[in-house]
C-alpha cells in the first residue's frame, strides 16, 4: 500500500469531485431502499381491502398505480445517478491517469541528452 501513497496527492486535488461521486451513491442507494417499503405499502393496501377494511376497489387500484408510478420514478432516477456517478468517478480517473502521464512526460524532458544515447546503444 505505500506505493499508492503516492497518489493521495491526486486524490487531495480531486477530493470534491470523489467527494460528489460517493454522495450520489450514497443517494442512489438510499432511493433504491424505498423501493421494499413501497412494495410493502402496496400490499398492505391490497391487504386492507381482502380484510374488508377498504371496501372501495378504486381506491386500492388508484393507490396501487400511484405505488406502480413511484417504483418506476425511483427507479429511473436510481439508474440516472448511478449513471453520473460513474460518469463523475471515471472522469476524475482519467483526469488522474492525464496528471499521471504529464508527470511522467515532464521527468522525461528533464533527462539529458547522454541518457537517451545510452538507451540508442542498448536497443
Amino acid at each position: 500500500m505505500k506505493a499508492l501513497q503516492y497518489l493521495n496527492k491526486y486524490f487531495s486535488k480531486y477530493k470534491w469531485r470523489i467527494l460528489i461521486g460517493l454522495l450520489i451513491t450514497v443517494f442512489s442507494k438510499l432511493l433504491a431502499l424505498k423501493i421494499p417499503q413501497i412494495i410493502r405499502d402496496s400490499l398492505n393496501v391490497v391487504e386492507d381491502y381482502h380484510n374488508n377494511t377498504i371496501t372501495d376497489v378504486s381506491q386500492v387500484k388508484n393507490q396501487l398505480l400511484i405505488n406502480v408510478f413511484i417504483i418506476i420514478g425511483i427507479a429511473l432516477l436510481g439508474g440516472f445517478l448511478t449513471f453520473i456517478m460513474r460518469q463523475t468517478l471515471i472522469v476524475t480517473s482519467r483526469l488522474i491517469e492525464f496528471d499521471l502521464k504529464n508527470e511522467i512526460y515532464q521527468q522525461y524532458q528533464k533527462l539529458s541528452l547522454n541518457f537517451y544515447k545510452k538507451i540508442e546503444r542498448v536497443i
